[in-house]
């Protein structure tokens, strides 16, 4: 019989190998940190925005608005970072001929 620190090893072993199996697994924003994300952007447009994380910190450290903490300007820097990344991929990939897509994949 499998004694609890075997069973314990065991276990632990197919958790490590079932997390390695999901390499893009990212990390969370809370429906808050999205919300308030959304409203920035519908107020100061994407376009007034960069893919610097750092440059998008001091950008909303200049707006009126008030953030609760630096923790939350910090999430929300990072999102729209994020998202300023995936709009300009999809632009790319719109302004790419149909040609050199399907080669590419």
């Amino acid at each position: 019989m499998i004694g609890l620190i075997e069973s314990y090893s065991l276990f632990r072993n197919l958790f490590k190998s079932l997390l390695n199996s999901f390499p893009f697994m990212g990390r969370i924003r809370t429906s808050e940190i999205k919300n308030i994300t959304k409203l920035v952007i519908e107020k100061y447009t994407l376009s007034s925005f960069s893919d610097d994380f750092e440059k998008n910190k001091e950008i909303l450290k200049s707006f009126p608005e008030e953030f609760p903490s630096k923790k939350v300007l910090n999430k929300i820097a990072g999102y729209i970072t994020f998202k300023y990344k995936k709009e300009r991929e999809a632009e790319k990939r719109l302004l790419e001929p149909s040609g050199e897509r399907e080669q590419s994949l």
